[in-house]
């Protein structure tokens, strides 16, 4: 009974996560886990700040875990290691140190904008 009850559980509720890498530090940590919630996603959109698990995009053996930044419709650019998303630097004091920089890379590369398309959302590394 216990058994069928926590399968029912992991694959409808919650299933936990192993965070790989230093990507979500200070906010996670290499080697720890996390809870995921299955349910939330079903029934709403992932909005700005909201940390999602995914399967990678090259690799479907592979998830990622990251901070949604920017939503269908909005406008995403770093400036000089700055998020800006709408034009209006990221607020990302609640969960982030001033010191921390974002560089561009593969997907966007610095001064370089992009507006997110329809059911498609802009991910902080």
């Amino acid at each position: 009974m216990a058994a069928a009850f926590f399968l029912v559980i992991y694959i409808f509720f919650f299933r936990p996560f192993e965070v790989k890498g230093e990507s979500m530090f200070p906010n996670f940590h290499d080697s720890e886990y996390v809870l995921t919630n299955l349910i939330t996603l079903k029934f709403n959109e992932p909005v700005r700040g909201d940390v999602v698990v995914f399967k990678a995009p090259e690799d479907e053996e592979k998830d990622f875990i990251k901070r949604v930044i920017g939503v269908p419709g909005d406008t995403v650019e770093i400036k000089d290691g700055l998020v800006y998303v709408n034009g209006s630097l990221l607020d990302e004091s609640a969960y982030l140190k001033s010191t921390v920089k974002t560089y561009g890379g593969a997907f966007l590369t610095e001064g370089t904008s992009i507006t997110v398309p329809q059911g498609v959302f802009c991910f902080r590394r």
